[in-house]
């Protein structure tokens, strides 16, 4: 279990979005279908990818094409990618709705002066849309979406940036999420991870997995801090 006290202690928590503080509604399965449809189209095969990436790997994998040879090719197939997740972002947003103890949580970790943070791999016009509209906007001091970053969690650089923005080091952040992506990111940037049951990974179903703090709701949270 983290310690949220002592010389060390917790000065930043930072969350994921999408199964973390909303409902999770993206749909994986056919965006990845589509998407790898449309790279073949262009020249990109699966293969290229690593057989049988996820959404995430594919996102990654085609950035690094755009620093081969063919640089051009290498953007217009990145170029492609964000544009059919900007759909399924925008598809999610129609179902998103804030867990019923977000609001309740974040007004209180923002009362004990934690810096909070979002760092997702929505796309940026849909995560400000969304945290508009959920009225959770003025609770962070940093946004990271999916167009600040040239990786996707669980590349870990999206989080050591939030941390730089906000002025705190990676090891007094616990980072909250609710997937595989999300574990491997955090402790890539030194930070602790914090896993909430029944988000992405519930999803596609993998139902355990081992963080430093295991979240039953994010009123849990409340506990620690």
């Amino acid at each position: 279990m983290t310690e949220l006290t002592g010389p060390e202690k917790i000065r930043g928590i930072f969350f994921d979005f999408e199964g973390t503080l909303v409902n999770f509604q993206w749909r994986i399965v056919p965006a990845i279908k589509e998407v790898l449809e449309a790279l073949e189209l262009l020249g990109v095969t699966p293969r290229m990818l690593g057989g049988n990436p996820n959404y995430a790997q594919i996102l990654n994998r085609v950035y690094d094409l755009t620093k081969g040879n063919d640089a051009s090719a290498g953007t217009r197939a990145l170029d492609l990618v964000h544009e059919v997740y900007d759909r399924y972002d925008a598809d999610a947003l129609t179902r998103w709705q804030l867990l019923p103890e977000a609001h309740a949580v974040l007004t209180t970790l923002k009362a004990r002066k934690f810096k909070l943070a979002m760092v997702s791999n929505i796309g940026e016009a849909v995560l400000s849309t969304a945290m508009e509209k959920l009225h959770i906007k003025p609770f962070f001091d940093c946004v990271i979406s999916r167009n600040h970053v040239s990786y996707l969690k669980p590349h870990p650089g999206g989080l050591i940036a939030a941390a730089g923005q906000v002025g705190i080091r990676p090891h007094q952040v616990l980072f909250v999420g609710d997937s595989v992506n999300d574990i491997v990111a955090a402790r890539d940037a030194g930070m602790h991870a914090g896993y909430l049951v029944g988000g992405e990974d519930t999803v596609i179903g993998v139902e355990e997995q081992t963080a430093d703090i295991r979240l039953k709701s994010l009123a849990d949270l409340l506990s620690l801090a």
